[in-house]
């Protein structure tokens, strides 16, 4: 036979060898991996996508199981959604691990998963949603309750878990009898959670986990909090930092010390324009940033317009609105007024009238009430003035 020949049937012949054993050595790992990773603080959407990065890769491994450790008091109800909906499509196991607390977005995610357990002294439940502001939690609107317990019972049900004891972790107004009652909310210990079939076993690590259901043995692939994560842990709650009314009431008050620097009688009103949005969205009347910037907008051009001449004729003098004074200092200069408040030498609490305004006054003498003295200069909105020689 010819050499090329020979070639061919030896390729033939060993292809298949080597064929069966790669698929071998891959069927062998075939659901051999259990994915491992852990939600913990704040359910945000950065967590989100860590999740499903998580997700993808343990399904594309084809692993047999994923296991979620829980540790949260909750967070955004959109970030939770999404890993809910990764859940509840996944054709892999999983298991939610509630070590300490599952509350609200927490309880949507475990219920999410095939199978619950939980550590001694773990609770879950509590997933009314809330409106999130500096001061304090303000109940959401009914229409989104009502979602979110259908969102929590479709779950659960889904999940195998009992659909009527996820929608009392929700609606206050539903009864179960010697479950909870009406006007309260349902949060679940460890021991309570077992028995009314939500969660399946109390373990107290995740190797009695791994006994539980028989998964000793199998790699573990440990996907831990990423980096940016951590750093998220170390920065302030998200509520504080980027809570609108928060913001909008350091804006208002950045705005009006800018008044005392640059004065103008201009800034003080748009100061003001912010507070107002801040009252706003405190009392959840203003949600969306188009709404907000629209109030800021009307608020603070309305206050220009209808109060600045007043203001400014009143604490700054009469003077026209585009007048420049340190260009008109000819018209002061040399000017008799009234002392109002005694005018001491370094100090800014002096107060002269001029033009039926009151100024605020600074010399280099003391000048008593009732006394008349002379303006010399003119610093911005203040009158430099000495005491008028007698005769």
């Amino acid at each position: 036979l010819h050499l090329k020949t020979i070639s061919t049937l030896v390729i033939l012949t060993l292809f298949p060898l080597f064929h069966g054993a790669y698929h071998g050595h891959a069927a062998n790992d075939d659901g051999r991996k259990i994915y491992y990773t852990l939600l913990r603080g704040t359910i945000n959407n950065n967590l989100a996508d860590d999740f499903e990065g998580v997700l993808k890769e343990a399904e594309k491994a084809n692993a047999k199981v994923l296991i979620l450790e829980i540790d949260t008091f909750g967070g955004r109800l959109d970030a939770a959604v999404r890993i809910k909906d990764k859940l509840v499509d996944t054709k892999i196991n999983t298991i939610a691990f509630v070590n300490k607390k599952a509350i609200s977005a927490g309880a949507l995610i475990s219920l999410a998963t095939k199978h619950i357990v939980m550590a001694p002294g773990s609770t879950i439940g509590a997933a009314t949603p809330v409106n999130l502001t500096y001061w304090k939690e303000k109940p959401t609107s009914e229409k989104v309750i009502s979602y979110f317990m259908k969102e929590m019972k479709s779950t659960a049900e889904a999940g195998g878990h009992p659909g009527n004891i996820a929608a009392a972790m929700v609606d206050p107004d539903l009864q179960i009898a010697g479950v909870v009652e009406k006007g309260k909310l349902l949060t679940l210990t460890t021991k309570e959670a077992i028995r009314l079939k939500v969660a399946e076993y109390e373990v107290q690590d995740l190797a009695e986990l791994y006994h539980k259901f028989q998964l000793e043995g199998l790699a573990i692939e440990n996907r831990p909090i990423p980096w940016t994560e951590k750093v998220a842990e170390l920065m302030p709650d998200q509520k504080t930092v980027f809570n609108p009314t928060l913001i909008w009431f350091l804006l208002g008050l950045a705005l009006i010390f800018l008044e005392f620097v640059v004065p103008g009688v201009i800034l003080v009103f748009f100061g003001i324009g912010a507070w107002a949005v801040a009252v706003t969205t405190y009392f959840g009347l203003a949600a969306s940033s188009q709404s907000q910037l629209l109030l800021f907008a009307v608020a603070s051009i309305l206050l220009l317009v209808v109060l600045r001449k007043w203001i400014k004729g009143k604490f700054y003098g009469h003077v026209g609105d585009v007048q420049d004074l340190t260009k008109n200092i000819d018209e002061f200069t040399g000017q008799s007024v009234v002392v109002l408040q005694d005018v001491i030498p370094n100090k800014m609490e002096g107060a002269v009238e001029f033009k039926g305004a009151r100024w605020r006054a600074v010399s280099d003498e003391h000048i008593k009430k009732s006394e008349i003295a002379i303006i010399t200069g003119v610093d911005g909105i203040t009158l430099n003035v000495r005491k008028k020689e007698e005769g």
